[in-house]
């Protein structure tokens, strides 16, 4: 008799602890849905790949409107992208068929010179350094604090 209460007794209090560790876990999820985002990312303030046209779109049409740049300007950067995007796709197509040693090599040797951003749309569009600053800063996506300071000696602290 007295090991059948001791065995109710213990299975309650598992199922309690059990409860309450499940009621905890939902408490701090705090009903969001999807996988939560890992340390210095901010989700909400990227745009997704699929709608990476549309925000470059509108952060153009916004330097014209604002009289930063003017509407050829944004032409030319339309366009300086596309011939990006296209020869973007053409390297992926050609380091698809290459061996893992082969694409390490290939890309070494691409980004031995680091790509300089705002020199190539400066050139492009015919941009003065401000402008080109402004167009970079409206382009990119904002970057969250990083965990450990700021991410290069450039950028201010936080």
């Amino acid at each position: 008799m007295k090991q059948q209460v001791a065995k109710k007794v213990v299975s309650g209090l598992i199922m309690g602890c059990l409860t309450l560790s499940f009621g905890a876990l939902a408490l701090a999820h705090g009903g969001e849905q999807g996988p939560m985002p890992g340390p210095g990312m901010m989700q909400e303030d990227r745009p997704h790949p699929e709608d990476r046209q549309q925000h470059m779109n509108k952060a153009l049409e916004k330097l014209a409107t604002d009289g930063t740049i003017t509407q050829d300007q944004v032409s030319k950067l339309k366009s300086f992208f596309k011939e990006k995007d296209t020869e973007r796709r053409t390297d992926m197509g050609k380091m698809k068929d290459m061996s893992p040693e082969d694409r390490d090599a290939y890309l070494k040797e691409k980004f031995k010179n680091h790509p300089d951003f705002i020199n190539d749309i400066k050139t492009a569009a015919e941009l003065s350094e401000e402008q080109a600053k402004a167009v970079a800063e409206a382009l990119r996506p904002p970057h969250g604090p990083h965990p450990d300071g700021p991410r290069c000696p450039m950028m201010p602290n936080p």
